[in-house]
């Protein structure tokens, strides 16, 4: 070993034969702060005993190799560490799904943000949601698919001006008085939307007010409930019967929309995360 006049390193020497050769020097380099800035390490070390040509030498973390007299990690006498191998076929497949379920969290959050925020502003585009949803059929079917878009629409509903919704229910039933089809009625669309939009009565008839309710066809001798023809199980809605006609003068959905404003509270909603959601497609 050797030194500096002022104490530092300069050079180590270790190794080597019996007699004192084949020395491996490392060199150190300092800066005037008394730093090392590098040291040189030998390429190479000697072996710790002595072997045929054809045996086999074994490194720590390395595989076997023939080896002759000196090993070396670069060299073609020796082998390279071992690098870290690819991931396993299960590791990447549960990377791949956690990532996947996290992205299909953080897109159905947005999603369901950009519902809870959207509010249509003009009384075309309330006209369009209610022409969207699925209407009131005489087989008395309604997919889970369609209660949620039709809760879809009822929400943003809630949500928009009362002029504008009223407004929008007047053009929709007026521009359908006469759209009767074979197993249903344009102007049933609007007359569910209110009845999934307040929480209605489920016994009894609500008054001398609620007397629209008689354009429509249903069974039994007494008037039926403002919330029919629709009921309610675990915060899901279902029909109580399928649609049977109508008679008597137009269905009054803005009257029936003022004085449900007026006496009901507005229902909270849930419709499912697993439709397609978002006001551009409720639109088309």
């Amino acid at each position: 070993m050797s030194a500096s006049d002022i104490g530092n390193r300069t050079t180590a020497a270790s190794r080597g034969d019996q007699w004192g050769a084949r020395l491996r020097y490392r060199y150190y380099n300092a800066r005037r702060l008394n730093r090392y800035l590098q040291r040189t390490v030998p390429e190479s070390v000697a072996a710790q005993d002595t072997a045929n040509s054809n045996a086999t030498a074994t490194r720590m973390n390395s595989t076997p190799s023939a080896c002759s007299g000196l090993c070396h990690a670069g060299s073609r006498h020796g082998s390279s560490p071992p690098s870290r191998g690819p991931w396993k076929t299960e590791q990447a497949f549960e990377f791949v799904l956690i990532v996947t379920l996290l992205a299909l969290f953080l897109l159905g959050a947005c999603c369901q943000k950009r519902d809870d925020q959207a509010e249509p502003a003009t009384k075309a585009e309330v006209v369009q949601l209610i022409s969207s949803v699925e209407p009131w059929r005489a087989n008395g079917g309604y997919s889970e698919k369609a209660w949620d878009r039709a809760m879809r629409v009822a929400g943003i509903l809630q949500k928009s001006e009362p002029d504008i919704v009223g407004q929008a229910l007047d053009e929709y039933v007026s521009s359908n008085i006469s759209a009767v089809h074979g197993d249903y009625e344009e102007n049933s669309k609007p007359f569910l939307m209110l009845r999934l939009m307040f929480e209605l009565p489920q016994t009894n008839a609500t008054g001398s007010e609620a007397v629209w309710l008689r354009v429509w066809r249903y069974s039994g001798s007494n008037p039926p409930a403002a919330s029919w023809p629709i009921g309610w199980t675990n915060g899901r809605p279902y029909l109580l019967e399928p649609w049977q006609g109508s008679y008597g003068r137009p269905y009054a959905a803005r009257a029936e929309y003022d004085y449900f404003r007026r006496c009901f509270r507005l229902r909270k909603l849930s419709p499912r995360l697993s439709t397609k959601s978002g006001t551009l497609f409720l639109y088309r």
